[in-house]
């Protein structure tokens, strides 16, 4: 919450409750979980508080956080290890009335469009807005909406976005190793020309050690089916999820432009849609002319732009190979484009 002081809507909490009504409530703002006699059944909790564990609920307890969006894959994972599970996540909208929006793919023709205060990083929304709108997805898929104009539209959101969320930075070895050189050490086996790759790979990421880098909130998952095209002609982006801040700059772009394509296709060839996007494709010319205004809004040298080419990539690989449990997917083949490339002209060195 923005302002720990704003009364939270417990009366919409507690209709969460499997029972519809609560006995016994806890409410935490911003101070660790007080003792509590015995398991209580709603417990509320700031992302500043003390993250609660099972054993503080009742068997069929809730337990609500309040947690902006790039830090709720952080959040999850640390109450799994508390023993909680989740259940499902909302948007709290105030207004002349409280709401509480459930966040779910049939809820996708709605966007949360928030206008974020930034003073020294991003923070809560001042204000939430419902906004109407078609998946650029389908309207790109149905031959609705051109794929070159989409993803004009989507770089100039960004290029205000990044600039606007941008912080000054250098690539730390420590940012380089978790973002880059770890995602290729976890595919090098399961990728043709992997060992080479992942030594070009290293080679690039200690060279640019100290290069200025500025870093932006980055959304992480700018597919198309995330990308609302509204009535008024703007865009609206959703689905936060997995947002981070102070991220590597210029990736939403390269993963926006490639699926674009992908859904002008519906989907048959993610990997062809990379070729056509960064390649000798058809659409080379245009996104290489929306990457270069981000790059210079942005001040990217060269060799910190390559790097952030390859993490967007080995990011998605990396994610998908978990989730698959090491089973091939379209990502994964666009890393080996990626690493015969890199092979290749490490060899002509």
């Amino acid at each position: 919450m923005s302002d720990a002081g704003v009364p939270l809507p417990l009366e919409l909490l507690e209709l969460l409750h499997p029972e519809g009504e609560v006995g016994r409530r806890v409410v935490v703002l911003d101070a660790a979980a007080p003792d509590a006699p015995e398991p209580c059944d709603l417990l509320v909790v700031a992302r500043r508080a003390e993250l609660p564990a099972a054993d503080e609920l009742a068997d069929d307890g809730l337990a609500y956080v309040f947690a902006p969006p790039w830090e709720r894959v952080r959040l999850l994972r640390l109450l799994a290890r508390r023993g909680l599970r989740p259940a499902a996540a909302f948007v709290h909208v105030r207004g002349a009335d409280e709401l509480l929006v459930q966040l779910d793919r049939r809820a996708m023709t709605y966007a949360v469009a928030a206008p974020v205060a930034l003073a020294g990083g991003p923070r809560e929304a001042a204000a939430l807005t419902l906004v109407e709108g078609v998946p650029a997805s389908t309207a790109l898929g149905r031959g609705a909406a051109d794929v070159d104009a989409v993803v004009e539209r989507v770089a100039g959101w960004l290029t205000r976005w990044n600039v606007a969320t941008a912080v000054s930075s250098v690539a730390s070895e420590r940012l380089l190793e978790n973002e880059l050189v770890a995602h290729v050490r976890l595919l090098e086996p399961h990728v043709r020309e992997g060992v080479a790759y992942r030594e070009w790979l290293e080679q690039r990421a200690a060279e640019a050690v100290g290069s200025r880098l500025p870093l932006v909130t980055a959304h992480l998952d700018l597919t198309m089916a995330n990308v609302l095209l509204t009535p008024s002609g703007k865009i609206a982006v959703v689905d936060w999820v997995q947002s981070r801040a102070e991220y590597l700059p210029l990736v939403d772009l390269f993963y926006a432009a490639v699926d674009a394509a992908a859904a002008a296709d519906a989907y048959r060839d993610r990997v062809q849609a990379f070729r056509t996007c960064f390649g000798a494709g058809t659409r080379a010319v245009a996104v290489q002319r929306q990457e270069l205004t981000l790059t210079r809004a942005l001040d990217v040298a060269a060799p910190v732009r390559e790097l952030c080419f390859h993490a967007c990539w080995l990011h998605h690989a990396a994610n998908e190979f978990r989730a698959s449990g090491g089973e091939p997917g379209p990502f994964r083949g666009i890393v080996e484009v990626l690493a015969a490339r890199a092979a290749t002209a490490a060899r002509s060195v």
